[in-house]
């Protein structure tokens, strides 16, 4: 919920080929970064239709409409997407989430996708080995977050041939936050890529969310062509299980 006080709108804007994040050193100007921020057009639709948004330069629309029920699951997982492309499982100990995993690929590389344990949406993890808490552009941070006691077994190892994909049922018992990293195989050599590009050895991003707990992955060094559709990977959260007894 956003509340808003008197005099106060909500705009929406559309951000052209690049993140809120890299606007600002992208620009050489006030003129260039305005170029690349677009103020979408909003129309009122009847009452059971909501709201309509439209860019005035691309072929962008979005309809935005009020939900009524309670947001469910896929909601719950996806609370902190927002802000980083994660997976927010805290709270659910114990419980185990059943679902459908899918992967699709449109890309010459090959890319295995994993997950690993972070504390916060800014992408800090615990080094298991000395205890201490590394930031995405701390020394060591790659080594600790891909130690074996971060990564989340059900989504590791993740992978699909070109032009692929698949569909699976799958369940996962966690409690805490999990972000995506990708190992991409060129021919020549292999990269890794976090969800946090300060991680990066390229700092750029390589991560988008595409919808609520839908990943899309940038397998090209420094930025590539920026389409995050190399690989896409979802998780549809359908069911808790209840707690199991002690």
């Amino acid at each position: 919920m956003l509340p808003l006080s008197t005099g106060e709108r909500l705009v929406f804007l559309e951000v052209v080929d690049r993140t809120l994040a890299e606007l600002g050193p992208s620009s050489a100007s006030v003129a260039s970064l305005g170029a690349r921020i677009l103020t979408l057009e909003s129309k009122l639709m009847p009452s059971d239709a909501g709201l309509l948004l439209e860019s005035p330069k691309t072929e962008l629309k979005l309809q935005l409409k009020l939900q009524n029920d309670e947001p469910g699951l896929p909601a719950f997982l996806a609370r902190q997407q927002s802000l980083s492309p994660l997976l927010d499982f805290t709270g659910l100990g114990g419980r185990s989430v059943e679902g459908t995993l899918q992967l699709a690929r449109e890309a010459l590389y090959n890319s295995t996708v994993g997950f690993d344990q972070v504390l916060d949406v800014s992408g800090a993890v615990i080094d298991p080995l000395t205890g201490a808490i590394l930031q995405p552009a701390d020394h060591g941070y790659q080594q600790a977050a891909l130690h074996h006691s971060n990564l989340l077994a059900p989504l590791a190892d993740l992978s699909i041939e070109n032009h692929g994909g698949s569909s699976r049922e799958l369940s996962i018992q966690a409690d805490g936050i999990f972000a995506p990293y990708a190992v991409v195989d060129t021919g020549k050599d292999s990269r890794t890529y976090f969800a946090f590009q300060d991680a990066n050895p390229d700092q750029r991003q390589h991560f988008q969310m595409l919808g609520d707990n839908m990943f899309g992955l940038e397998d090209l060094d420094s930025g590539g062509d920026r389409d995050f559709d190399d690989l896409v990977l979802s998780f549809h959260p359908i069911a808790l299980t209840p707690f199991t007894a002690a």
